[in-house]
């Protein structure tokens, strides 16, 4: 009995550990509607076979789409241009650790602040190229910045080459970072138009506009790859 009650326990664990996240962010109320987006990298065109590969060391290994991860998902509706910044802004964290970034992909919504933090036992020069410079941080100290560009910059340290991360600063108030495959639903939205937008780093950043209606869910997917791209003439 025992035997088989540790059976159905690990099955289940099993079953759950192989199905897709489906997060979710705020509360439905009347009048309002959800909208759930999913997202999915997509093979180049005429490629077969498995979706990864051990490399041969002749050239890099191919991409295992079906688990891509580091997926950045924001939503730009009309609200987030007609009230501007939030009326209590954000803070999110970007934390030196005392080798590298506690985290290398930093998503931060419309109107939030970056709280970057230097929690290594020596002083760090943190800044990313025509995004922002931090300065020189004293060790357990931080500094806040106001993102004023749009989209991915890459945050360096001066004395440590090989500590990087990625912020990604977003178009509107709602951004998750996603796996291939995964969804995310937003509730509590204002019915209305508005644009899901998807972006990883080695693919060109992909965008449709959906209609939210109200008390009811709208769904979109959105692909990300290469074949969406112009055709190169030969």
């Amino acid at each position: 009995m025992r035997r088989n009650l540790a059976s159905l326990a690990l099955s289940l664990v099993l079953m759950l550990a192989s199905c897709h996240s489906q997060g979710s962010s705020g509360e439905a109320k009347a009048g309002t509607g959800s909208l759930k987006v999913t997202v999915k990298a997509v093979p180049k065109e005429g490629v077969h076979g498995p979706s990864t590969y051990e490399s041969s060391g002749s050239g890099p290994p191919r991409l295992n789409y079906s688990g891509l991860d580091g997926i950045v998902v924001y939503v730009v509706g009309t609200d987030d241009h007609s009230r501007g910044a939030l009326e209590k802004p954000e803070v999110v964290s970007l934390r030196l650790g005392p080798e590298a970034f506690e985290r290398t992909l930093v998503p931060c919504p419309r109107g939030s602040v970056l709280s970057i933090e230097n929690a290594s036992a020596s002083p760090a020069t943190i800044y990313a190229v025509s995004a922002f410079d931090a300065g020189t941080l004293a060790p357990g100290s931080n500094k806040e910045i106001e993102p004023t560009f749009s989209g991915p910059a890459e945050v360096l340290v001066e004395e440590r080459e090989s500590a990087r991360a990625t912020v990604f600063a977003a178009a509107g108030k709602r951004v998750v970072v996603l796996k291939s495959k995964d969804s995310y639903e937003w509730k509590g939205l204002a019915p209305g138009t508005y644009v899901a937008h998807a972006w990883h780093k080695r693919f060109p950043e992909v965008e449709a506009s959906v209609t939210v209606k109200a008390d009811e869910t709208a769904e979109v997917e959105l692909k990300l790859g290469v074949n969406e791209l112009p055709k190169v003439p030969r």
